[in-house]
């Protein structure tokens, strides 16, 4: 999952995390990956561009996504830490890589 490399506001985790260009640039998902496979890319909204970005780089085409909206323990919208708003979702990228004919995608 592509996440804020540095804190702000507040949000502040209690660990390190592995910044975006490390995790990305740094290891070579585009050689690891099966050249006629399926990628699921959990992204917060400060990261979307930068993941379909990263994601046309690197011969894959989005061809969906999923929206899971994070609710309290008392189902009740929760509030996260966007930065204009606040976000309470996460989105999973769906994509494909450009040379696969062996994927079929019903509209």
């Amino acid at each position: 999952m592509l996440a804020t490399e540095n804190a702000t506001r507040g949000v502040a985790l209690n660990y390190d995390q592995v910044k975006d260009s490390v995790l990305l640039e740094k290891i070579p998902f585009d050689r690891l990956l099966n050249p006629s496979g399926v990628i699921f890319m959990w992204v917060i909204n400060s990261r979307y561009h930068y993941a379909c970005q990263y994601l046309e780089k690197i011969g894959f085409i989005i061809v969906e996504s999923v929206t899971w909206a994070k609710m309290t323990r008392k189902r009740l919208n929760a509030r996260g830490h966007g930065y204009y708003f606040q976000h309470a979702k996460e989105e999973c990228l769906i994509a494909y890589r450009v040379n696969s004919s062996t994927f079929l995608f019903l509209s």
